[in-house]
């Protein structure tokens, strides 16, 4: 099925999500364009010669290996209709969490379980969304959250942030779970998330130094920044809130990944590219 690649890939409100993608045709060709922006290519032998059998699957015509849009990613073997896990994903970019209770109500699904099972795959792609770098002024600092590890010890968890600085407002966010904030894990981590040129504000006695190649602009500041200060606290409210206090160490990525996510999707210009690469993570990430 041939679709018009231009303003329907970019849904910007909910009439045009329901006008564009409340055909379940359209939806299977959608994604095939999004796991094959250049056309069908065998995942074996790498021939894009194919014909598709009765049953929908892609058949190369060279190796004769079959295979479907959807195998070997988040939403491999999935029963539901890829429409629903549209609307998710929609649900998704407009709540502040991902709730499963809620997914079952708005999709109006039979169980609970088939719902928190959607909540968990949708919950992985968030986790493989590429992020844009930080840049401009960027304060990283660090914090702890209490989790629960194996025969439910608790310990606590050692967290780094990094913010946008905006002045009169916030930037985006990035957080990440480490072992330690040794110098060693910040360095990688501003490394990882912050745009060479930009401005790193720390705290005195941070362990930070920046890197002797002067990518980077280090300013030592006397207090703890006021916006790391309010996503701090707004981070530990979420987390009480949303997950109740009962936090395992083996899911606290997942869970930091999905309040920026949230965060930083209420400061997009073009919250349609952000549901496009939402789909896109479904669809192009292993299960």
């Amino acid at each position: 099925m041939e679709i018009e690649l231009k303003r329907q890939l970019y849904p910007l409100n909910l009439n045009e999500f329901i006008d564009n993608f409340g055909n379940e045709d359209f939806c299977w060709a959608y994604m095939e364009s999004l796991r094959w922006p250049d056309g069908f290519m065998c995942p074996k032998c790498g021939v894009k010669k194919y014909y598709q059998t009765t049953q929908g699957k892609f058949r190369c015509k060279n190796c004769r290996r079959e295979t479907t849009v959807t195998a070997g990613t988040i939403l491999n073997g999935t029963p539901l209709k890829l429409n629903i896990w549209y609307k998710a994903a929609w649900i998704v970019m407009q709540k502040r969490e991902l709730n499963a209770q809620h997914l079952q109500d708005q999709l109006k699904l039979t169980n609970y379980e088939t719902a928190w099972a959607m909540a968990q795959r949708l919950r992985k792609a968030i986790t493989r969304l590429e992020s844009d770098w930080l840049r401009g002024t960027v304060a990283v600092d660090r914090t702890q959250i209490a989790t629960t590890g194996r025969g439910k010890t608790q310990s606590n968890a050692s967290i780094l942030m990094a913010v946008e600085d905006r002045g009169q407002k916030v930037g985006r966010i990035c957080l990440r779970h480490v072992t330690s904030c040794s110098g060693k894990n910040v360095r990688e981590f501003v490394k990882d998330y912050v745009k060479t040129g930009s401005t790193i504000l720390t705290v005195k006695g941070f362990c930070y130094q920046a890197p002797s190649s002067n990518a980077y602009t280090h300013q030592i500041i006397a207090k703890q920044n006021g916006w790391v200060q309010d996503v701090e606290i707004s981070l530990k409210s979420w987390l009480n809130t949303t997950h109740s206090k009962n936090i395992a160490s083996s899911n606290l990525q997942s869970f930091l990944d999905e309040f920026a996510f949230h965060h930083n999707r209420k400061l997009s210009r073009h919250p349609g590219r952000l549901f496009h690469a939402f789909l896109k993570a479904l669809v192009t990430s292993p299960s």
